[in-house]
């Protein structure tokens, strides 16, 4: 295990992010909750998920027959995601792309708050809840209205329209799953913030770019069941200490 430390940057994660050029971040829930965005786990997390049939309502196997729940909790999701703003740590992490040769994000988030941020290369693991996708054809669709009034219309295909999102009961394309570890295993340095390392297979990352010999820094609130992968734990708001780290 590494150093846990507490609202300060270490001078051995500023010495080394200055001498890195493939530099990758990984982020979950915990960098959009200040934004608002409900977290599954964790602290703060929101109780929009402590129903029990949360697992239902975005269940690919479920969701037919749970539709007018299913398109109220969607709805609910598009909404917050539409009134958050980028944070301080996505802003941040926008801004400091241009300073790498390869600068990547993964994330495992489902607002679009990165792109809105303006950040490139970023990889979503678990997709937008800002999209459809057609359940025929998969081409994807901005959601303009609402969930409930998209799912009244057809795609140009004919087909009916899914989330763009990876549901409880799916498993992540193979493809996906491969560019992600392909980035941890090439980068020199991995930095996550904000996920709890219990959402799996994303929560594998940082073993992954251990293994290959990255420098790894951890932000988050408090320790997690990932922090023994880490060179150093950073505890602390993300939008306090993600900017430093980058500044």
């Amino acid at each position: 295990m590494g150093k846990i430390v507490e609202n300060i940057i270490p001078s051995e994660v500023t010495t080394k992010l200055s001498k890195v050029k493939n530099l990758v971040v990984f982020t979950g829930a915990g960098i959009s909750a200040s934004a608002g965005i409900p977290t599954l786990t964790g602290l703060g997390s929101s109780p929009i998920w402590e129903y029990n049939f949360i697992n239902d309502l975005l269940s690919a196997e479920k969701i037919s027959s749970k539709a007018i729940l299913h398109l109220r909790l969607l709805d609910n999701l598009l909404e917050k995601t539409r009134q958050a703003s980028p944070t301080p740590s996505h802003l941040s992490l926008a801004k400091a792309a241009n300073s790498f040769t390869n600068f990547h994000i993964i994330s495992q988030n489902f607002d679009d708050l990165h792109k809105r941020a303006n950040s490139k290369n970023c990889l979503m693991l678990h997709g937008e809840i800002t999209k459809a996708r057609c359940l025929s054809c998969n081409l994807t669709q901005t959601i303009e209205i609402s969930y409930k009034a998209h799912w009244q219309t057809k795609c140009i295909c004919g087909g009916s329209w899914r989330p763009d999102l990876l549901l409880f009961d799916e498993v992540m394309s193979k493809a996906l799953w491969q560019k992600a570890e392909t980035l941890v295993q090439n980068c020199e340095m991995l930095i996550v913030i904000g996920s709890s390392g219990q959402v799996l297979p994303g929560g594998l990352l940082p073993a992954i770019a251990r293994r290959t010999g990255a420098f790894l820094v951890e932000v988050n609130l408090i320790p997690t069941e990932i922090t023994p992968h880490f060179n150093f734990t950073i505890l602390g708001s993300s939008d306090e200490i993600v900017p430093k780290i980058l500044r």
